[in-house]
């Protein structure tokens, strides 16, 4: 996503878990990001996702990535500002090829997207 706007910049050679990487960052608007995330989807589905974010107050986010030799990431960093205040997401891969299974989370251990929103809005869930 952030390579496809051509809105990155690349920091340097930084070593990340024991490999050599190569640091980029960008800085990506709120339509940018529903756009590369509306890959696939309906003009209907789009406009969700366009709301939900502006309903979150996120106007953009900074995205770091790392990436290896075999050009994998291996670090993908994301930051910016809500109506509920900063965030910051870091999301680690290794283990690229491996298979992998997961059971599904309990229901009471999930919240629909919607919910979330409402925090944002000073609402409460229970």
């Amino acid at each position: 996503m952030l390579i496809a706007t051509g809105k990155v910049t690349e920091v340097g050679q930084e070593p990340l878990n024991g490999k050599a990487t190569t640091h980029y960052t960008g800085e990506l608007s709120a339509d940018e990001i529903a756009s590369m995330a509306g890959k696939g989807v309906t003009q209907e589905q789009l406009d969700q996702v366009k709301q939900k974010l502006a309903t979150a107050g996120l106007t953009s986010e900074r995205i770091d990535v790392w990436v290896d030799a075999d050009q994998l990431v291996v670090q993908r960093t994301e930051t910016g500002n809500t109506k509920a205040g900063a965030f910051k997401a870091t999301v680690l891969y290794s283990d690229y090829g491996t298979p992998v299974t997961a059971p599904a989370p309990d229901a009471s251990d999930t919240v629909e997207l919607a919910e979330l929103a409402k925090l944002g809005k000073g609402g409460a869930t229970s």
